[in-house]
This record gives structure tokens, sequence and C-alpha cells, in this order.
């Protein structure tokens, strides 16, 4: 990637740092504090709480021994409580990928409309179909169903990974009356099937959607709703992401989605046109809902209040999953992320950002480091120790000016030859994270970075970008594109720069705070 002349500063002295596995252990996204943690897997809004449920393993941090599904709530999707495990697995039979929804009218007969019951429905290992719990405590006890599996694979085709969602007939906003709705994967065969239920139990086969997206490694964690495109509640798109084992833009495993029509059976996707950076041609039907390398997983949360919709990924890649430098904890969540479809150049695309309870929970009262303008000469300028640390929630607004290469760097060291670059190539109009030299980089599969097209407005750039322990999230051009990293820096590397090569930039707007303790 192409990079920019580093002035070195001096060394500061600092406290003694925390140990790396502390210290890269992110406060304010969802990861269990020890053991394996896999991809959300029943995200849901119920009692006032938003619940996350995800595979894990308390006894070790390899995805094999992911048995149970833990289970966090949290009143903000940022500062998360353990609660007891929800569903409890064995070796020979494991509780896999689902979702959760709320039986508000207790179509399953499993609760009441006084108490409606909590029901989830996931991929059971052994006994090879979708399995189905309930809850009537608000999820502090499980019931498993009296006559698992509810959904047994068709032929020999496999399944898994079921989202269940409600479905209004008559359209988006018609009203209550409808049905369940099941999206899951034929993981191998790249396919999508939906099926159809009255009451959770009893489910039938609707179509499939398949031919079309990247197919190279095994699909997963299907998801489908809708949104009104550029706000209009009269054009309704529904957008189905699919996450994909390997072959994603950024290398290894990622999410892709797609844009089309659903009539309560079938599913169809519209060209997207070029997806972007060494991805697709026009007239392609996907798009990446994330560019960077690390973002898997993602699922909607069930019931989103004021009827919103947003979404969590697992932070994480499958090349070097299992083996990240983070003992005893391995694996965690993204931020939450609020979607909304907007038209941009001419095709309708995702648009993500922080929701505003996550981003008023993130910040930490009192000062934060802000500067208006920040002229960059051709070179690098480390920021105040105010603006350091590990825990960080930046935004700034970047005008490359006559400089080639401009950006931020995080995690960085004090004299500015190590840290995880978010810079902007003005010829190209891409942005990159570069972790070339971010500190831990001797995993397997472990890319140098990840790049994506994104247009200047008026000559600037919006950029939004959290930094908590070893995660990177970049969101820029207001959600137009998002890239997220893992990063593992030296125990010493907290420090911010911006920097500028080949000539002068600006960044305007600059303001760093600390995440809440």
């Amino acid at each position: 990637m192409p990079s920019s002349s580093y002035v070195p500063t001096s060394a500061e002295a600092s406290p003694a740092p925390l140990p790396d596995a502390e210290r890269w252990l992110p406060a304010k996204h969802l990861s269990a504090a020890a053991g394996w943690s896999g991809a959300p897997s029943g995200l849901v809004y119920e009692n006032g709480n938003y619940h996350a449920f995800y595979p894990h393993n308390p006894t070790g941090d390899d995805a094999a021994g992911a048995v149970d599904w833990a289970h966090s709530t949290s009143p903000d999707l940022v500062n998360w409580t353990e609660q007891p495990v929800a569903i409890a697995g064995s070796e020979d039979d494991q509780v896999m990928s689902g979702s959760v929804v709320v039986d508000r009218d207790n179509t399953s007969g499993l609760g009441s409309t006084e108490e409606p019951p909590l029901v989830a429905i996931y991929t059971a290992k052994g006994d090879g179909g979708q399995s189905l719990a309930y809850s009537t405590d608000h999820g502090q006890t499980w019931t498993e169903y009296s006559n698992n599996p509810v959904l047994e694979p068709r032929g020999s085709t496999g399944l898994q990974d079921p989202k269940v969602f409600w479905y209004e007939e008559g359209g988006y906003g018609a009203g209550r009356a409808g049905y369940w709705i099941l999206v899951a994967v034929a993981a191998d065969e790249f396919a999508v099937q939906l099926y159809k239920s009255e009451n959770l139990t009893d489910w039938s086969y609707l179509s499939e959607f398949t031919g079309s997206g990247v197919q190279d490694g095994a699909w997963a964690s299907p998801d489908l709703f809708p949104l009104p495109l550029d706000g209009d509640p009269a054009d309704i798109k529904w957008v189905l992401p699919v996450s994909i084992r390997s072959g994603a833009v950024a290398g290894g495993s990622g999410v892709h989605y797609f844009v089309g029509s659903f009539d309560g059976t079938s599913f169809e996707a519209d060209p997207l046109g070029p997806a972007g950076v060494g991805a697709a041609q026009p007239g392609e039907m996907f798009s990446w809902m994330d560019w960077g390398t690390d973002f898997y997983g993602a699922s909607t949360i069930n019931g989103a209040p004021d009827g919103r919709t947003v979404a969590v990924g697992w932070l994480d890649n499958w090349n070097y999953a299992e083996a990240t430098p983070t003992s005893p904890w391995r694996g965690g969540m993204s931020l939450p992320r609020e979607l909304s479809l907007a038209t941009v150049d001419g095709i309708p695309r995702l648009l993500q950002t922080v929701p505003t309870e996550a981003s008023t929970a993130l910040a930490a009262p009192g000062p934060a480091f802000t500067e208006a303008t920040i002229t960059i000469p051709n070179g690098s300028r480390k920021l105040d120790d105010d603006a350091s640390g590990t825990n960080l929630d930046i935004t700034a607004t970047l005008v490359p000016g006559d400089g080639a290469v401009a950006g931020l760097t995080v995690l960085g060291s004090a004299t500015g030859q190590r840290g995880t670059r978010i810079q902007y190539v003005k010829e190209t109009g891409i942005l990159q994270i570069d972790r070339t030299n971010s500190g831990r980089t001797d995993l397997p599969g472990f890319s140098p970075g990840a790049a994506a097209v994104v247009p200047l407005t008026d000559g600037a750039l919006n950029l939004h970008i959290v930094v908590d322990g070893s995660s990177v999230e970049v969101f820029a051009a207001d959600g137009k594109v998002v890239l997220s990293a893992l990063a593992f820096p030296a125990a010493e590397d907290d420090k911010v720069a911006v920097f500028s090569g080949g000539g002068k930039a600006t960044i305007n707007n600059l303001v760093v705070t600390q995440l809440a303790g």
C-alpha cells in the first residue's frame, strides 16, 4: 500500500502498560472475558433490554468446543452484562447458530399473550436439523422443545444458521397479520432457502435463492429485512446479507449483500453495478457490507425499538480466528450498526452508522481532545497525549488537499514507526486500513489491510473511527463505506498521529474522546 514519510517525535514517559490479553480485550464491544465467542446467533430486543446469544466455549479458546449458547444483555448495545448460559449443549449435541424472536401473539402456544415467550431456533449439530427452545422468564432459563428438530434438511442438502422474522401480509408496515419466515443457508450449495410457519414449530418450504454471489467459501448467517429506499416508505427494498467463509473482498471471510424484492415467498435480487475495489463487474448482483478484514456473521436485532434496523457482526476472520493472540478470551462482536438504504451513484447501497444510544454510551464524561483545524505539511505529527489511548472515539473531516496520501494513525508508537494507518489515496479515491506495521501480524492469512473506493464530497471525507482494544472500525462518508479490522499493537503503542505524504493536507473538526470506563 502507498505510504508517506513519518517525522519521528520523541518518546514520552507513560504509565506501565497492561498485559496484552487484558489491553486487547474490548471495553465496549460484546466479548466473553474467557473462552471462545462465536458470531451473534440470537439478537433480540425484549423487556427493555437488548439480548445477545452466541456460541461459546467456556473451557477453551477454539471453535470446536463451542457447544453452548452464551447470553448477555445490554441497555444500550455497548455496555454488556453476562447472564447464565442460555442453552447448554454437549460434544454430541452442539448448539450452533440461530436466532431469537419474541412470540408476541403466542403463536407457538409456548407462553401466553400476557407473557409472550422468547423462542430460539438454532442449528443443532447432533440432530442434523433446526431445533427450538423457549423461555418465559425473559431469557433467564430455557426449555428445549419436546419434538425437536422442528425443521429437517431437504434431501441431502444440509441447512444451517436460521434467521426467523415476522412477515406482514400485504407488505411492509401493513399490520400484524402475517406469518413467520425462516431464512437459512445450504452452506456448500451457495444457496439461501426460505420457509414459512404459522406457529414456529411446523415449517413448509417456500423457495431458494442461488446462482449469484461469491461461490468460493461456504455461505453462512443469512438475514432478510425491508428498508425504505432514500427514506421513502412507498419504495421498499429487501436486503439479503450472506456471510462467506472465504473469498471476501479483503481476503478470508466477510459479508456480501443483495438488494431486491420479496413477496412473502421468494426473493429476487436486482443488479447493483460495480461492487468496488477488486470485486464485481457492472451488472453484478451484490456489494459488501464491510470492506475491512474483520466482519462476518452479521445479523439484525429482532424487535429493535422505533422500527429501526440494527445489525451486529462478528469482528474476526476465519483465516486466523483460532490463532489470534488474545488468550484466555478469543472472538468478539462489532459495534452495533443502524442500517438505512440510500441511492449512491444511482445504485441502492447500505448506509451504516452507530445508533444514537450506543454513541451516547461510548463517550466518557469530561473534556475531549479537539482541534478545529490541523494543517499537515509533508510528514507526520503525533497528537498530544490527551488524544492517546487504546479505547477512543474519533471524528474528523479529512481534506487531502495537495497530499497524495493523507490520514490518521491509531494505536501507534511514539516514534511513528508503528501503528494502524487509516489513509486516503487521492489519485485513486481509495480509503485504506493499513496494518502492515500494526504490531502482531504473524498470523495465518493476516492480510496487510483493506481498501474501498470512497469519493470525496467537496474535497473532503468525513470519518468516524472507534478504537477499542484490538478493534478499529472506520465509518466513512457518513456511513457509505465501513472498514473494520483487528490489530494487536505492542504494549506501549497507543498514540494517535496525523500525516500527509506528497503535499499539504488538512484535518478539520477533530474530536478525540476516551471511551467510557
